[in-house]
């Protein structure tokens, strides 16, 4: 029998998660960088090229025209998002899997590996939103007609949350089809919810706070440098810098997400040693069968959309107060 490479930790505290994630990008910088930049730049080229065709001037198209296009426009874009998104996420996932079983990849590689999974990510993408925008509809409605029942949105955001945040390493790591990926990503990131929300918010904080930043500085850097130029030609260079820099940030949330995936099946399933005990050096998470899941709320869950709603209650009104005062106050020195 082949002996198993050896392995990297693959369970994680909180801090530990994110220590990794960065330390991972860091190692694999090159690589990393190089393939979002391979996907993004084209896709963002395509984009630029779809909008100037729909910014001429509304006196040489009618109305309608002008609306089917840039309807037509924003419907392509969103197809291009699309197949952005899968295109990156799921080599990113592959990268930080193999990155656990000490094997650096090269872009190819990495494409080369998550290649079979594309269009089965891509359907799980959307039959997750489709399914979530009915459920909000739902909610809506039901709301709307006797309001207490808006709190089921805490049920919508806590099933969200637990089924998409490993819905790409699900899907890249493991043989399960679009739909049964779903619930088996809904049953794995229920499992340590609070960890990744946690995960979401400071890699969100992080990126945004970069984004700012970054993007603020672009700007001005932009307007300073040309500030005679046309607007076109301004809104190309700041679009180009902006795109540069989400191509650095982009890769944190996978690379933190995949790691949060091996963390909870090591945790909850012994994937550590379903991996020691098979024969053979490369054996991976797709190799195994994954345990059977279905939907549904038990206790755990329904504290845990108890705790959401309570919570998401009381932001709402300490950050709902501030601002009614603001605005009873600006009404009252109006009169």
């Amino acid at each position: 029998m082949n002996e198993t490479p050896s392995r990297r930790p693959m369970t994680f505290t909180f801090l530990e998660l994110l220590d990794r994630t960065f330390r991972i990008y860091r190692e694999n910088f090159l690589t990393i960088v190089g393939l979002v930049a391979l996907v993004t730049v084209p896709i963002t080229i395509l984009e630029l090229i779809l909008n100037s065709a729909t910014t001429r001037p509304l006196n040489s198209q009618s109305l309608g025209s002008a609306f089917a296009a840039s309807s037509g426009v924003g419907l392509i874009s969103n197809i291009l998002n699309l197949i952005q998104t899968v295109l990156i996420y799921a080599p990113l996932t592959y990268i930080a899997s193999e990155y656990l079983f000490n094997r650096k990849v090269s872009i190819s590689e990495a494409f080369s590996g998550a290649r079979d999974r594309f269009t089965k990510v891509g359907c799980g993408l959307i039959l997750l939103g489709f399914v979530i925008v009915i459920f909000a509809i739902v909610v809506f409605f039901v709301g709307a007609i006797f309001p207490p029942l808006f709190a089921l949105a805490g049920i919508l955001i806590y099933v969200f949350v637990s089924a998409s945040v490993l819905l790409f390493p699900v899907l890249t790591l493991e043989d399960v089809s679009s739909s049964a990926g779903i619930t088996r990503s809904y049953s794995l990131g229920k499992r340590r919810f609070w960890a990744a929300i946690g995960l979401s918010l400071i890699l969100s904080i992080i990126g945004g706070l970069l984004g700012a930043i970054l993007g603020g500085s672009v700007t001005l850097l932009v307007l300073s440098i040309a500030p005679s130029t046309s607007t076109t030609l301004q809104y190309g260079l700041i679009t180009f810098l902006t795109t540069l820099i989400s191509i650095v940030i982009t890769p944190l949330s996978p690379i933190g997400f995949t790691l949060l995936y091996y963390d909870i099946r090591v945790r909850s399933e012994g994937l550590d040693i379903m991996l020691d005990s098979s024969e053979g050096a490369g054996a991976r998470p797709i190799n195994f069968a994954s345990p059977p899941n279905k939907f549904g709320l038990d206790g755990h869950d329904w504290r845990n959309i108890a705790i959401l709603t309570i919570g998401g209650l009381v932001i709402g009104l300490l950050v709902s107060a501030p601002i009614i005062a603001f605005v009873n106050q600006y009404s009252r020195s109006l009169r």
